[in-house]
């Protein structure tokens, strides 16, 4: 079973990355004229994803008991957090590198293939989508927490 600190560390770097990302978007899609309105959902989607990973900080900072509480249920509930915190890490790096993909592009694309690059937004919405259901799940594990340990929250 991992350790609640080690949880509690993941989600401060996670809650960095998702604040990061938000402003990396937010630069982007000032910076083109022409920018789809996909660089705005995902910015909104890394913000609204950044709270929500501070509400499980902020829940394991005031009460790391809440996952020892969880250990007599039949599911793992801490290995399904665990789960989703590794998921929000890839589809952060993923995010991560098609950002970096728009801001430093090959040598050889022009501002025109950058901008035609943005508009293949295929994966952005995915990327979009993923992070919207990760940030359904985890609130539906921590809602999970206080259903079968109430005492141990807030």
């Amino acid at each position: 079973m991992v350790e609640p600190i080690s949880i509690l560390a993941s989600v401060h770097t996670l809650v960095t990355v998702s604040y990061k990302l938000g402003q990396s978007l937010v630069s982007i899609h000032r910076t083109y004229n022409q920018a789809p309105q996909i660089l705005n959902s995902l910015s909104t989607e890394c913000t609204v994803t950044n709270l929500a990973l501070a509400r499980i900080q902020q829940m394991l900072s005031m009460k790391p008991e809440i996952f020892a509480s969880a250990l007599d249920l039949e599911v793992d509930l801490t290995r399904c957090v665990e789960l989703a915190l590794t998921t929000w890490a890839t589809t952060f790096s993923v995010l991560d590198a098609e950002l970096a993909k728009i801001k430093t592009p090959a040598r050889d694309m022009t501002i025109r293939g950058r901008v035609r690059y943005m508009f293949n937004v295929d994966t952005l919405v995915e990327l979009s989508r993923q992070l919207r259901d990760l940030r359904s799940s985890v609130n539906f594990l921590l809602d999970s927490f206080q259903t079968y340990s109430p005492q141990v929250l807030f």
